[in-house]
């Protein structure tokens, strides 16, 4: 069943949003299919967006609340999407407020306090701090790093288990996300790669030029990586990698020889590219998270893409640079870009890191030379492969056919071995979109196998 909101929520006190259903067939197996949280307007979401209507000029108002996002749209964070209308007259403004899910379990399982406590800092210190470096550089809008949304308010409260970010809605002005069931064209793709390049640039240039600064980016560390330890998401990747490694042929036990070396990654390895003796002196703040759902394109009347905003930037940490790339080549990409572009893409990454770098005060070829670049996409490549076997069968399956995260969080949370291989089996049946993402699973493979990354 799918929630539709219907409701409009009043200023005064905690209001409920209505809900009417939709019939989107029968399940396919015993574990409950993804919904839509019903929206429950606290004291302290209210609050919050008291602040921002009379900041931006609002006096006599109120609110209409909705979902502002679908199912399957995120996993860590609740998207709102709130109106704010003047009663005396036709102002009004749209924004997004993402909230925690209200699920216990899922908020453990996920590390979710500790992820919207790290995008309230990033958005409250670090792209401003980033945006400022870049202004008293005399960078311009168009040749720096500003792709990022407008945030109204950000906070997260420890006394209250609680956080929100109220934040513009890009779809307003005209951006769209691309679909997560295609992988990204090449246009799309050099968009983010450039963007990334001055992302890391700045970082690079701050790291350089203002350390004092920088040195509180140097404790981002990553809380996703922390959840490979634990038993029920071991359990759970584990079986994600086993069922990636079936995709390539049965005879060819070579490469399924060198896939299997993702199993000892997993165990020993994958912390690898956040740890200072592996990735110094060449790291940096990553966003962390470069998956389709989680940038928006804006077009020109043509249908082009012309500009990018990165957001989500709840797993921002400081790494390897590589572990952005290698996350979004390996999860939005498919073989037939790889393969005719692959190089292309890697030089324009580079090169838009060199020319924001060096107009930066910064030197490329003693902060992230071109021979230490290669050097870590050798070393810290299967990164995104790992990603790629956990990620992928979710981008391929149907909203409406997604797991309730509450229900696997919980299951996560207290695993025993013959429940969590029963879950993981219906998890891949109950994932149909992973027949169709079989042959970008091998491909996936076989691309970081002929890398030299397996």
């Amino acid at each position: 069943m799918e929630i539709e909101a219907t409701g409009i929520v009043e200023v005064n006190g905690t209001a409920h949003i209505e809900e009417s259903t939709v019939e989107n067939g029968t399940p396919m197996s015993d574990i409950p299919s993804a919904k839509l949280e019903e929206i429950v307007v606290t004291d302290y979401i209210r609050e919050a967006l008291d602040k921002v209507a009379i900041a931006e000029g609002f006096q006599n108002y109120d609110f209409n609340v909705d979902h502002g996002s679908s199912i399957g749209d995120g996993f860590v964070g609740i998207m709102l999407k709130v109106v704010i209308n003047e009663l005396d007259s036709d102002k009004t403004l749209t924004v997004l407020a993402k909230i925690p899910p209200a699920s216990k379990a899922r908020r453990e399982q996920m590390k979710v306090m500790k992820l919207f406590e790290r995008e309230v800092f990033v958005y409250n210190v670090m792209l401003p701090e980033f945006a400022q470096f870049q202004k008293d550089k005399r960078i311009s809008q168009q040749n720096g790093f500003f792709n990022f949304p407008k945030v109204y308010y950000a906070d997260y409260c420890e006394e209250k288990d609680d956080g929100i970010i109220i934040m513009e809605d890009l779809r307003e002005s005209g951006h769209r996300m691309w679909s997560k069931y295609n992988p990204v064209n090449l246009e799309h793709a050099k968009l983010l790669m450039a963007s990334l390049g001055r992302l890391h640039a700045v970082s690079f240039a701050i790291k350089a030029k203002n350390p004092e600064m920088f040195e509180k980016y140097k404790n981002l560390n990553d809380y996703f990586s922390e959840n490979f330890s634990d038993t029920g998401f071991q359990f759970f990747m584990t079986s994600a990698i086993n069922k990636a490694i079936d995709c390539l042929d049965p005879e060819d036990l070579k490469n399924r020889a060198k896939a299997l070396k993702l199993l000892d990654y997993l165990q020993h390895g994958i912390s690898d590219c956040m740890t200072p003796e592996c990735i110094e002196p060449y790291g940096i703040v990553n966003h962390g998270d470069c998956w389709t759902n989680n940038y928006l394109f804006h077009y020109t009347k043509r249908g082009r893409p012309e500009s990018i905003v990165l957001i989500d930037w709840q797993i921002s940490r400081y790494c390897s640079p590589i572990i952005d790339l290698v996350y979004f080549i390996f999860i939005c990409t498919d073989h037939q870009l790889r393969a005719k572009h692959f190089d292309e893409l890697l030089n324009i990454y580079h090169h838009s890191l060199k020319v924001l770098l060096d107009h930066l005060g910064g030197d490329t070829m003693v902060q992230f030379p071109f021979t230490a670049f290669l050097r870590h996409l050798k070393r810290f490549g299967k990164f995104g492969v790992v990603m790629a076997c956990m990620i992928l069968p979710m981008l391929q399956t149907k909203n409406e056919e997604l797991m309730d995260m509450d229900y696997m969080a919980e299951k996560m949370n207290n695993p025993d071995p013959v429940e969590m291989e029963k879950l993981m089996k219906e998890f891949m049946e109950k994932s149909s979109g992973y027949q169709t993402t079989q042959i970008r699973m091998r491909e996936v493979l076989l691309d970081a196998i002929r890398y030299g990354y397996l």
